[in-house]
This record gives C-alpha cells, sequence and structure tokens, in this order.
C-alpha cells in the first residue's frame, strides 16, 4: 500500500510539474525540467554561455535520464548544515527514462546556475552508478565528489566570463 501510494503521489507530483514547466514555457531541453521559472529563465539563457553546463544535460540525455528541479528559500542537512543544493539518491523510472530530483536555493545568479551544474553532475554519477570510493564525507549525511566542486567552478568562471566581456 506505501509503495502504491507513493507512485499515486510521484505521479500526480510529475503531472503537476509538466503543467507548472509548461506554463514556465522557457526554452530547454524536455529532460530538464525546472520548476521555478525564474530559475529556468536564467537556466536557458545560462546554456547559451556554458559549454559544461550544456555538456551536463547532454550527459544527462544520452544517459536516458530526467531530471527534475525544485527550489527552496533555504536547504539543510539532518544536522543543521546549510547548502545550496541537494540530489536525491534515489532513481524513478518512466519508460525508459531514468528521473532524479534535484533541489537548490532560489539564486538565479551565476552561483546558482554553477549550484545547479554542482547537481546535475551528481545526477550523471548516480545515472552512471559511479562507485561508492569516488565520494567522500561532508558530514554525517553529505557525500561529496571532486568532480561536481570541479564542475561547479568551470561553470561559474564560463558565466563570469562572458559578463566580464560585456
Amino acid at each position: 500500500m506505501r509503495r502504491f501510494l507513493y507512485t499515486v503521489v510521484t505521479a500526480a507530483s510529475a503531472v503537476a510539474g509538466s503543467r507548472q514547466a509548461a506554463a514556465c514555457d522557457r526554452p530547454l531541453p524536455s529532460h530538464l525540467r525546472i520548476l521555478d521559472c525564474r530559475l529556468a529563465d536564467a537556466a536557458a539563457v545560462a546554456l547559451g554561455q556554458s559549454p559544461t553546463l550544456r555538456e551536463q544535460v547532454t550527459q544527462i540525455e544520452a544517459l536516458s535520464g530526467a531530471v527534475y528541479v525544485t527550489t527552496r528559500d533555504e536547504i539543510r542537512t539532518a544536522n543543521g548544515r546549510r547548502l545550496l543544493g541537494e540530489t536525491v539518491d534515489h532513481i524513478d523510472v518512466a519508460g525508459s527514462q531514468r528521473i532524479v530530483r534535484v533541489e537548490v536555493t532560489k539564486a538565479c545568479d551565476a552561483q546558482g546556475i554553477a549550484t545547479l551544474g554542482h547537481e546535475l553532475h551528481h545526477v550523471i554519477e548516480i545515472l552512471r552508478g559511479v562507485d561508492a570510493g569516488e565520494y567522500r564525507s561532508v558530514s554525517s549525511t553529505t557525500l561529496e565528489t571532486e568532480a561536481a566542486f570541479k564542475v561547479e567552478r568551470m561553470i561559474l568562471h564560463e558565466l563570469r566570463s562572458v559578463r566580464d566581456r560585456r
């Protein structure tokens, strides 16, 4: 019963989410579903400015993935540590697509987009089944990879370079 209820709630959320994403009407790849219209706007612009961000999105599609991105004012770990984003380490399946959920703060600036890219890299790691040895513990409830931080720094650099050229 619990699994059935979860499936019904998940399906209802997906339908509501797709309506919200459609309401935003942003030119984003169909496998990147950002439910916050401001963040969707910022991501659409950033995809045109950051080759690294585009590569993250391309890899997710190649791995038959889809990402639902939601936002919150504040994200905290169980022990109270503040985060800019988090990726749910669980995959839902819909047909041939594997769906991963990401949550980021509502920041729509370069750092907010770089954080989104960081979390998208975690999605790629999950879809690829990356070896647990590549993760390091940041706290008792948070795991990280250096690769995700590298992606975040690269996207931030690319977005700031575009801004600085203006």
